[in-house]
């Protein structure tokens, strides 16, 4: 926050506080709000804190209401520009799918049911009953606001005030504000809204109640769909009375909208949600909803046309104003969706789902498709598929019966066969499979949902960042009793409950090495047992290797499914070509993959005597497999991993170092993600999603492309030492990096590592970082985070690394075969669309070794919302320079700032570059903060092959903070070219250059729309600092070319020299050449700049600081304090002024004698011309004579002004010199 040069304050009269309220709305996350507090003009931001747990369970923003609270020394009419701010969209962002459980009905059935999560939607702005609230126009809105003094509840401030939105603008008038007198430093005020106003929606079945501070809406869902509403809530729990700033409050959606589509084609004739609650208290604050009566329970129907509606196959049934807004709630066991339509009727129960506060659950309901299933029992014998055969096992009437069959050439193409899998138990075998013979149809056993506590599984493993609690959490299932479910075991209180115990037996689809295998399988709550420890993973759940090429294996998730793993080998052919095959996993059922912790000796492996490895590295043996993906050795190659659906959980604990979902040791691991919930947690030099783990090669190659669902990835590899990635390529600890790339178009990811780079290239922890290629596109939700961390074997303390890009170089003066050191990896970023991104640095990859270099990077900026440090050098890329082009899209750093992530250079707060070539048209950077450099450094090394340049032809760089040098721009050599674009409103705290800095550096700015404007340089604790608010330039070794065309400089402050601009060559004998204005084409506009101490709009020092203004127009700069310094008159450079508009102001200098034959030394500059500035004269001579100083009046009555004494200089005065006589 930057301190306003101004005249002294008035005196704060004794008013109350006043509580303003303001609406901004903005489309992203970030929500800024401009106030006035004190008659100075201050930017506040706000963003909201996305915890990991609020991601899991919210739908997030969708508006910021500002709360301005002012001392108690507020000046109201210095409030009046404030006025009403004009509402614009209001933004969504991801919601997570939490809730995917769609199995409860029995796949025996004809008809069934599943579910797609989505987010609220990003767009639209209509409101009707029945719709989601995406815009404030036309929405009335309810405030209440409450202080109190400690736990004492005081007189409301406001009860139910009423906001209407007519146009976009409040009609509210915020010229009579209500006031709030603070009377105690322990007063706090409580804040609460929603949206709908309840009278204003004219419903009887909607009310607040409000007791002792506490909001609570009454609510009754009407069952005509289009007197329903999406009711949005917000809250503020402790806003202090002295906290001086806009307090945003976060609206979020309070119900759980429900639509549905059609899974086939139909003429819908009717749709209905029956047996559900529809009444329910919401305690704003509290964000619960309560179910007064659960036995009361009512159903909603959907407003078909009279005739029906034809509906294709994944259209909506319902219209965006006829979304169902439902009470959330655990949905009652006897609630089902009936769809009546042309060719009969469905009923889906929704038995076992819920409704979360928040949540827009869209609904597919299918016919069950036509399928010649076979059915094995996993419970019964292993599963053996091959393209031409299968062989597994069932029970009939309780006995366990092999099924096989050899398939005929013709009977291959003819017959694709749907595989299903189920798991009995000792229980129930009798009374699943066949009754009596195999023509009878297949009997499933049904289970329910597992959970742990009040969580169904798949809430449970979804973001659960820890393998151990997974498996311990599971394994508490396992040891109850499965055929006594009925009398659950029960731990902390919390009852967890499989149903089913683990199986030996395994499923494996293999090939042949000459037939195409292209086979559906289903998994219905399925309990294989663990791997063996080892480096093969064929036998520990499902393995699937089909031996040659264009091969498709498609898994079916249905109920809750655990395995030790499933083993994908795409596999090669014999001059190594790898082959392109697919394993899919989809459906709406979870699936989990985690390792667990090896056995003590082969006999307790039998009796499952576990514990946790704990020796002095923390794992028994390097296995380098994964949990979904290749093995180590001749099968670790895994192309075509692909999940559409599901929640799957992978992990991988320390004690086997593994990689959770990709390649094995050493290969490639090539994934896309395009539905679904994927959580992926791995402790080693591998991937969590990618490439396979490297230890003494290189680590393999990731390609990871994300289009949507959410994914959760974790490395803690510090466990190891050795800095590796979330998604991406792997580590090695003797090797290089892994090179790869990662492609994100849409969904939520979070990807966070220890030590290396979260999303991008492997990392090293002896040499050179891996390459990386990432692309961010659509409208994708992206948090990338690399955390520091203290190696719990070795003590030793370790820095965070890249948040996205090359992987992190290790620690070796070189490498063995060269003598480069290890620098970080070469970064591809490609940012476009319409992205959020948030990370810590993007770019190259940092290096460990004090004599590497941040690894080289191009990268191209189009759109996006960026919370990011860009950083890239020469790196390893000898004789290539580096690239930033930046034409659309923002940088935000305001929560950098408050470190919640972590950059990996001090300097450059949004962009650090050495030796390259920075090109912005368009975009913005704004609330940026670095030692030197606010937004952007630029830095020219010893080894360059051409000097850095930074060239703006558009775009804007704003409200960024330099602690050093410059606010805006800083520049060691090169060149800043300016054609347009805005730098504004940045400040060098305690440097040089509140906008631009250049040292050893040319400047020119030309274009009537380029402008530096209201920048500031403060000095604080160093003499040499505070100069060039708007541009400050410098160069002790080398000479200086500033040109200055056109454009404006104009608003600029400092507290040293050269309001608008500075050119510093006191300390060069070099030649600084300012050239302003072309003569007879016109020129800039300097004007409105002040300086504290010389040149309120251009100051120019050093013997060869020349000065040639052809044109332009130079006026109303102003010096606040004239400080006479004899030591400084002869250093002024040569002025030579030919033409253009500049106002002067002109101090003669009278002698004030009429002793024509005195002896009176005076210097040659007693008439000087400056640009509303004085420069300096010293004192007179005279003989016989003492110099009293200079006063304003011949006849010394006036004011006297002796060396070192301040002078404010507004106009054109004549100082007369004052004499005593010896």
């Amino acid at each position: 926050m930057k301190t306003a040069i101004s005249s002294p304050r008035q005196s704060k009269p004794q008013v109350s506080c006043l509580l303003l309220i303001s609406i901004s709305i903005s489309s992203t996350i970030l929500r800024q709000v401009v106030t006035l507090s004190h008659g100075m003009s201050r930017m506040w931001i706000w963003e909201e804190s996305n915890t990991m747990k609020s991601m899991k369970t919210y739908s997030q923003i969708v508006a910021v209401l500002g709360v301005l609270l002012l001392s108690s020394g507020c000046v109201k009419d210095q409030l009046v520009e404030v006025g009403n701010h004009s509402n614009e969209y209001i933004g969504f962002s991801a919601a997570l799918s939490v809730n995917t459980r769609s199995d409860l009905n029995s796949h025996s059935e004809s008809e069934y049911l599943t579910i797609d999560e989505q987010a609220w939607p990003m767009a639209g702005d209509e409101h009707t009953r029945g719709s989601v609230i995406s815009s404030l126009d036309g929405v009335n809105v309810g405030i209440f606001a409450h202080p109190y003094m400690g736990d004492d509840l005081l007189s409301p401030i406001m009860t139910n005030h009423h906001f209407q939105f007519v146009n976009n603008e409040v009609l509210e008038a915020v010229a009579n504000p209500v006031l709030w007198n603070s009377i105690s430093a322990t007063t706090t005020l409580k804040v609460y809204g929603y949206a709908p106003y309840a009278t204003s929606e004219g419903a009887s079945d909607f009310s607040t109640t409000t007791i002792n501070g506490t909001t609570t809406i009454n609510y009754t869902v009407p069952q005509d769909v289009d007197k329903q509403f999406d009711l949005i809530t917000t809250h503020i729990k402790s806003v202090p009375s002295d906290y001086g700033q806009n307090i945003p409050l976060t609206f979020q959606h309070t119900l759980t909208g429900v639509r549905f589509k059609a899974g086939f084609d139909c003429m819908v004739k009717s749709l209905k949600i029956v047996n559900v609650n529809y009444v329910g208290h919401y305690t704003i604050g509290d964000d619960v909803w309560m179910i007064p009566n659960k036995d009361n329970k009512t159903t909603f129907t959907a407003p078909i046309p009279t005739g029906g509606k034809a509906c294709n196959e994944g259209e909506y049934i319902t219209g965006d104003d006829e979304i169902f807004m439902m009470i959330p709630q655990d949905i009652p066991d006897n609630a089902y969706v009936e769809l009546v339509y042309d060719g009969g009727t469905i009923k889906a129960p929704l038995k076992g789902l819920k409704w979360d506060k928040g949540a827009l659950v869209t609904y597919t309901i299918h016919k069950q498709r036509e399928q010649n299933y076979v059915y094995f029992d996993l419970h019964a014998g292993n599963v053996v598929i091959t393209p031409t055969s299968y062989s597994g096992a069932v029970y009939v009437n309780g006995v366990a019966t092999t099924i096989s069959k050899t398939w005929t050439a013709s009977e291959m193409e003819s017959n694709r066969y749907h595989y299903y899998v189920y798991q009995s138990t000792d229980a129930n075998k009798a009374s699943t499979g066949y009754a009596s013979s195999l023509s009878d149809p297949c009997r499933l056993p049904s289970y329910d949902p597992v959970k742990v506590g009040n969580q169904f599984w798949s809430e449970y493993i979804t973001n659960n960042t820890s393998v151990e609690d997974v498996i311990e959490a599971w394994d508490t299932a396992e040891n109850i009793n499965a055929d006594k479910a009925s009398s659950p075991a029960t731990q902390n209180g919390a009852v967890r409950k499989v149903g089913r115990s683990s199986t030996p037996y395994y499923i494996s689809v293999n090939g042949d090495g000459t037939n195409v295998l292209n086979n559906e399988i289903t998994l219905d709550n399925i309990y294989s047992r663990y791997m063996d420890a080892g480096a093969t993973r064929n036998s520990a759940g499902l393995s699937f290797t089909p031996n040659t090429k264009s091969s498709k294996l498609t898994v079916n998730l249905v109920g809750d499914n655990r395995v030790g793993a499933v083993h994908y080998y795409s596999g090669r052919d014999a001059s190594g070509l790898i082959y392109n095959n697919e394993l899919i996993l989809q459906g709406s059922g979870t699936l989990t993959a985690a390792t667990v912790d090896f056995y003590k000796s082969t006999s307790a492996q039998s009796s499952g005597d576990r514990y946790n490895a704990d020796n002095v590295h923390g794992y028994f043996s390097n296995y380098w497999c994964t949990a979904i993906g290749g093995d180590d050795g001749s099968s670790g190659n895994a192309i075509g991993i692909v999940i559409k659906g599901g929640t799957i959980f992978a992990g991988t604990t320390q004690a086997e170092n593994c990689t959770a979902i990709g390649g094995g040791g050493n290969d490639r691991g090539h994934v896309r993600i395009e539905g679904g919930t994927v959580t992926a947690v791995a402790t080693t030099t591998g991937t969590a999603i990618g490439g396979g783990i490297g230890f003494n090669s290189q680590g393999g190659i990731g390609n990871v492309k994300i289009s949507g669902g959410n994914v959760f990835a974790y490395n803690h590899a510090n466990e190891w030492e050795i800095p590796s990635a979330a998604i991406g390529s792997a580590g090695s600890w003797e090797s290089s990096g892994g090179s790869g790339e990662v492609e994100i178009t849409g969904g939520y990811v979070y990807a966070q590592t220890a030590l290396g780079t979260a999303i991008g290239g492997g990392s090293s922890k002896t040499r050179e970082g891996g390459s990386a290629k990432v692309t961010i596109s659509g409208n994708s939700y992206v948090i990338a985070k690399s955390i520091p961390a203290i190696d719990k074997h070795t003590g030793n303390e370790y820095p965070a690394g890249s948040g996205i890009g090359g992987g992190t170089g290790g620690v070796s003066t070189a490498l063995s075969s060269s003598s480069v050191p290890a620098y970080g990896g070469a970064a591809t970023i490609i940012i476009s669309g319409n992205p959020t991104i948030h990370t810590g640095t993007i770019g190259g990859g940092k290096t460990n070794n004090p004599d590497g270099k941040i690894g080289h990077a191009e990268i191209t900026v189009s759109g996006g919302d960026i919370s990011a440090q860009f950083v890239m050098a020469a790196g390893a890329a000898e004789g290539k320079i580096t690239t930033f082009n930046m034409t659309g899209g923002t940088i935000n750093n305001s929560n950098v700032i408050n470190k919640e992530y972590y950059h990996i250079m001090d300097n450059g707060g949004a962009v650090y570059m050495e030796d390259g070539v920075f090109t912005m048209t368009g975009g913005t950077i704004r609330n940026c903060e670095a030692n030197n450099g606010g937004a952007v450094y630029i830095k020219k090394s010893a080894n360059a092959i051409g000097d850095p340049k930074f060239v703006m032809t558009g775009g804007l760089i704003e409200n960024c903070r330099a602690s050093h040098n410059g606010g805006g721009i800083y520049l060691e050599g090169g060149s800043v070219e300016m054609t347009n674009g805005t730098i504004h409103d940045n400040l060098a705290s305690e440097g040089n250059g509140g906008g631009i800095y250049i040292a050893a550096g040319n400047f020119t700015i030309r274009g009537n729309d380029a402008e530096v404007s209201n920048n500031s340089a403060l000095r604080r604790n160093t003499e040499n600092s505070g100069n060039g608010g708007g541009i400050y330039i410098t160069s002790p070794n080398s000479g200086v070319e500033v040109t200055i065309e056109s454009g404006s400089i104009i608003d600029n402050t400092c507290d040293g020299n050269g309001g608008g601009i500075c050119v510093d060559m006191a300390s060069s004998d070099n030649t600084a050449a300012v050239k302003i204005g072309l003569a007879g084409v016109g020129g800039p506009t300097i004007s409105g700049n002040k300086a504290i101490m010389y040149g309120g709009g251009l100051y120019a020092i050093g013997a060869n600081a020349n000065v040639t203004i052809n044109d332009g127009s130079i006026k109303n700069n102003r010096v606040s304090n004239y400080v006479p310094n004899e030591d400084v008159a002869n250093e002024r450079g040569t002025v030579v002024l030919n033409g253009g508009e500049v106002t002067h102001v002109v101090i003669t200098f009278d002698v004030n004698t009429a002793d024509a034959t005195a002896n009176v030394s005076f210097p040659s500059q007693n008439i000087v011309t400056s640009t509303n500035s004085a420069l300096v004269t010293p004192d007179a001579k005279r003989a016989m004579y003492t110099f009293a100083g200079w006063n304003t009046r011949s006849d010394g009555k006036g004011m006297t002004y002796k060396s070192g004494d301040i002078m404010n200089i507004k106009e054109d005065m004549t100082l007369y010199a004052q004499w005593i006589s010896q």
